[in-house]
């Protein structure tokens, strides 16, 4: 048996397989991306899925397909998440295996995680659900000393959300979710917008996907000529932490500055180092942060199943 923790966030699918030694033995990572599949003449390869009574394709090759969306709600994810399932069960290492899955959910849609869970379990019947934000405190738990830890409030920072969970750890490997939600629009898709609000002219005109680039590394490159454009992100990261304070103050008030740690997750931490900007002394950060809820979940599945 192996276990398959799997993401699926409005801007990457990240899928994680572990074996009972809790050792990674495979990790991928595909845009969201889904569309009909139109036949041409001329095309490169495609993995072309049967998924209710019709033809998909997934990720990468639904880019140029008309039609061609990215999921952005929870009828969405409910409709399409067995696809994305689907996609990864056919990928090389993958394929062919006894697999056991667990499948992270925004914990602000928790109260939905019936419908996705009986989605995918029409695909597999070993399947469970669990808050996202949860895998990656596994992840961390196995990563890094947490000693002294006793409260520690998760933030996943994806594509258009940040997810956070506030938690009392009661022993090793043992937890408690004490609230948990979804704060929409705050995820990096917000701090592009931001960052384009401090640009000029031509630069403010590219499309998010060159000023993601640039945003991450603090410079750009526009007719051959470097530009220098850290003070450009740093302005947009102080507009955007500030935004983030207040959230979290209006949900859970001081709460989360008196925590013993917060780990950041999700590949948005790529974006605006929170070990600076974000004002609490013990800020933690787990391994290849983008697949971390996925590696815990695949953990927490194997450990479960011990």
């Amino acid at each position: 048996m192996e276990y398959l923790g799997m993401d699926i966030g409005f801007g990457d699918v990240k899928a994680v397989l572990v074996n009972r030694k809790l050792e990674t033995l495979k990790a991928i990572s595909f845009p969201t991306l889904v569309a009909g599949y139109t036949p041409a003449p001329l095309e490169k390869d495609k993995t072309v899925l049967c998924f209710g009574g019709k033809k998909y394709v997934v990720g990468q090759d639904a880019r140029g397909e008309p039609g061609c969306f990215q999921l952005s709600d929870f009828d969405d994810m409910k409709e399409f998440a067995p696809l994305l399932f689907r996609k990864v069960l056919q990928t090389d290492g993958f394929e062919g295996n006894e697999i056991a899955v667990c499948a992270g959910m925004p914990p602000g849609w928790w109260p939905q995680r019936g419908e996705v869970a009986n989605a995918l379990r029409a695909e597999m019947q070993s399947v469970v659900v669990v808050p996202q934000g949860q895998g990656a405190f596994v992840a961390v738990q196995e990563e890094k000393d947490l000693e002294g830890v006793e409260t520690v409030l998760i933030l996943d920072f994806g594509y258009n959300t940040v997810d956070y969970l506030l938690m009392e750890i009661t022993g090793y490997g043992e937890f408690e979710i004490i609230k948990g939600n979804t704060l929409p629009r705050l995820g990096v898709t917000k701090l592009v917008k931001l960052f384009r609000g401090e640009l000029k002219g031509e630069l403010s005109e590219l499309p998010d996907r060159a000023l993601k680039e640039m945003l991450r590394a603090g410079q750009g490159k526009l007719y051959g000529e470097n530009i220098n454009l850290s003070g450009h992100k740093r302005r947009a990261v102080e507009k955007y932490c500030a935004m983030l304070m207040g959230e979290l103050k209006s949900n859970v008030g001081e709460t989360w500055r008196e925590t013993d740690a917060v780990i950041c997750t999700g590949g948005g931490v790529y974006y605006f180092e929170p070990q600076r900007n974000l004002p609490h002394h013990r800020i933690v950060i787990p391994e290849e942060p983008e697949f971390a809820n996925a590696r815990g979940q695949g953990i927490w599945i194997a450990k479960s199943a011990r």
